[in-house]
């Protein structure tokens, strides 16, 4: 009986010697800053980046490329360039991509590549009403790929369910003018999120939800703050989600706040990260790009220039990160593998 008592102690004391450690790992030094094309001032940053494995993924840019890599970022090959402001791009496969520009008004809108990104082509059959701009594309598969726009309207959903030969369009300007980002959990099931109005002051954080592929929309989230907009989504689990709200009114002293989800995206609660107080100080926060490795380790970064935050507590406290700037995007393909865009790419690793 000692013998099992002394090992039940000696147990419990390296066991809670291996969780301290865990919570002391300093995960910002996961992060690596790749040698990728770097975003010049006049652009501020790179809107959109994906990765189908390790390996291979695209960057767009806003001022008209495409770039992609074969070995994980360490280095990029220009595959397209135009008079384009790339906002947003998604691959179903390695061969199967769509690439969507926020200027849409100007005739291009979205362009599609099933060879890689070695040749890259106008989408010219989406049906009415045309979206002037697309801010964010969600593939959830080989056939079904769902996209929206824009930040300062019309507010417009489009889907393919045959792989990008056809496409349907749905308005949704009367309750939402800007469409950011939308999120698929399966064919029927996804969000979109954005805000009521395109005019930026009087705009309200909105979250819609379907049940049906994206033919009836409900309303399941709206602020009552004026001059936000949801921005970006990130599940780390199917029951976990968070979601990005961006403000515009920078340099005013207000609380700034950011969504969560714990049940699947039906509800979903307000949390303050940055206070009227440090507005006031460092002229406000306006996040962008938000991402989780898990259900408490995430990470969003700042339009303006502030630094990229980090949270090990599931968005309970923040503290200043030391990766990246003025970050966009942040996708993980699992939790021991992401990469970010902003400034320029990013890329997280992890044992």
């Amino acid at each position: 009986m000692k013998n099992i008592s002394i090992l039940f102690f000696y147990l419990l004391v390296v066991g809670c010697e291996v969780e301290n450690d865990n919570n002391d790992l300093n995960y910002d030094s996961n992060w690596e800053t790749l040698p990728a094309p770097v975003a010049p001032d006049s652009m501020v940053k790179h809107d959109d980046v994906f990765f189908v494995n390790e390996q291979k993924g695209w960057l767009v840019t806003r001022n008209g490329q495409i770039y992609n890599t074969l070995d994980g970022g360490e280095s990029w090959n220009l595959q397209f360039e135009d008079d384009i402001y790339w906002r947003c791009v998604g691959f179903a496969d390695e061969l199967h991509g769509w690439a969507g520009n926020k200027l849409g008004d100007n005739g291009k809108l979205l362009y599609q590549t099933t060879d890689g990104g070695e040749n890259w082509s106008m989408v010219n059959n989406i049906a009415e009403p045309v979206p002037h701009g697309l801010c964010g594309i969600f593939v959830y598969n080989s056939n079904i790929i769902n996209a929206c726009g824009r930040i300062y309207g019309p507010g417009v959903f489009i889907r393919s369910e045959d792989g990008g030969a056809n496409w349907t369009s749905l308005d949704l300007n009367d309750v939402a003018e800007m469409l950011i980002d939308l999120y698929f959990w399966d064919e029927l099931n996804g969000i979109i999120v954005g805000g009521t109005s395109g005019g930026f002051d009087d705009s309200h954080a909105i979250i819609l939800r379907t049940e049906d592929g994206g033919i009836n929309w409900n309303v399941i989230y709206e602020g009552n703050r004026d001059g936000e907009w949801c921005w970006k989504i990130s599940f780390p689990t199917p029951d976990i989600g968070y979601v990005s709200i961006q403000t515009g009114l920078w340099g005013v002293a207000v609380d700034e706040y950011f969504l969560k989800t714990t049940d699947g995206g039906n509800t979903w609660s307000e949390h303050v990260f940055y206070t009227a107080g440090q507005s006031a100080e460092f002229g406000g926060y306006s996040t962008q790009g938000i991402g989780f490795i898990n259900k408490d380790i995430g990470w969003m970064g700042s339009y303006v220039k502030q630094p990229t935050l980090m949270t090990l507590d599931g968005g309970v406290t923040w503290s200043e990160s030391d990766f990246g700037a003025h970050v966009n995007r942040i996708r993980f393909l699992s939790n021991n593998l992401g990469y970010a865009s902003g400034k320029t790419v990013y890329k997280y690793a992890s044992d």
